[in-house]
């Protein structure tokens, strides 16, 4: 039975619908929204909503710069504790990357342990990376285990790198693995920031 089958079926007398029938319309909306806009393990907002948004930006113009976020050593805690301790881990590290990205940016979850952050701040943009890195300084408590984990971080401005989504996504991945190679290179742990000079400008490949 259709959802508009079924509200006929309860419609009353008067041609119009019960008030509970009405917000459990409105509910089952709302969680079909969430459903495609939002990420079902963190609760941030997910990839179709960042096209939309980075879409947006670019038809109107828009400066802003895209990061692209790998967390280091997730793989490692995932396989030696298990995958429930791993989504218990995601999810709090989605939430202190989204605290640290500061009012205005957007953080959405690309999928297993990447994300994504959308902001207009561009002259911020060095900023917005170190606040990332400190607040991956300090461990994660899940359950009984305390956890280190870190990041590595790469982005792109729209336009001075790119004018369209699939070359400013590929220029923050490469950034953020050429930050990872050099973190391994300079034997950095995982509890050191891992800040780079110059980290999120490598010129325009």
């Amino acid at each position: 039975m259709t959802l508009r089958e079924d509200m006929e079926k309860w419609t009353d007398r008067t041609g119009e619908w019960p008030a509970k029938l009405e917000m459990e319309v409105e509910l089952e909306l709302e969680r079909l929204r969430r459903l495609v806009y939002e990420d079902e393990l963190t609760g941030l907002p997910n990839m179709r909503r960042f096209r939309e948004e980075i879409r947006r930006r670019l038809q109107d113009q828009i400066p802003f710069m895209v990061c692209y976020i790998d967390l280091d050593r997730f793989k490692l805690v995932n396989d030696r504790y298990g995958h429930e301790t791993g989504d218990l881990l995601l999810k709090s590290a989605g939430l202190r990357i989204d605290l640290a990205a500061g009012e205005g940016a957007g953080v959405y979850r690309k999928g297993g342990d990447e994300f994504l952050l959308l902001s207009e701040d561009v002259g911020s943009a060095e900023n917005i990376l170190e606040r990332l890195h400190l607040a991956f300084r300090s461990p994660f408590q899940v359950g009984d285990q305390t956890l280190m984990i870190g990041i590595s971080a790469g982005y792109s401005v729209h336009p001075d790198n790119g004018r369209d989504e699939d070359r400013l996504l590929h220029l923050a991945d490469l950034r953020m693995y050429s930050a990872k190679r050099q973190k391994r290179a300079a034997g950095m742990s995982f509890g050191e920031t891992g800040r780079l000079p110059q980290q999120g400008r490598l010129g325009a490949e």
